[in-house]
């Protein structure tokens, strides 16, 4: 963690560091407690991160600002994978659902959107569907991997 950030009070470096952390996964979001209202209203005041109450009762989704990212992560940090979202239709009932993928891309969501309308229109179940796809990078491995 910068320097910047090091006189911070224990619970908002807790916090920082949650989402230092997430950050380096992809994930650009966190869940915290309601009970975090203070802390996060605080990181917020000094343009660290950004917040809002969450969709679950009692909760709130938080995430670093761009002043935030620079105050967390080194500089020139990059997220070790390659994150992708994929489109595709789920239809089917029960055990025969199915999801169809149609890939990445503006014209896979297209896709996927007007596939699942004309599921609907034939009386079928047939919903857009989307995921993230996290590659990790490829990493060299020591040579005693093999001999074990």
């Amino acid at each position: 963690m910068n320097t910047d950030t090091g006189n911070l009070p224990p619970t908002q470096e807790l916090v920082l560091e949650v989402l230092a952390a997430r950050s380096r996964l992809g994930e650009y979001t966190w869940t915290f407690p309601s009970r975090f209202v203070p802390t996060l209203r605080a990181l917020e005041q000094a343009g660290l991160i950004w917040w809002k109450h969450g969709v679950i009762e009692r909760t709130c989704l938080a995430g670093l600002t761009d002043a935030g990212c620079e105050a967390v992560l080194f500089a020139g940090y990059t997220v070790p994978a390659e994150i992708t979202i994929e489109w595709g239709v789920r239809h089917g009932f029960g055990d025969d659902e199915k999801v169809h993928n149609f890939g990445s891309g503006d014209e896979a969501r297209r896709v996927s959107s007007m596939i699942a309308g004309d599921y609907a229109r034939a009386g079928q179940i047939g919903k857009p569907v989307c995921r993230r796809v996290v590659r990790e990078r490829w990493t060299e491995y020591l040579d005693d991997w093999e001999q074990q």
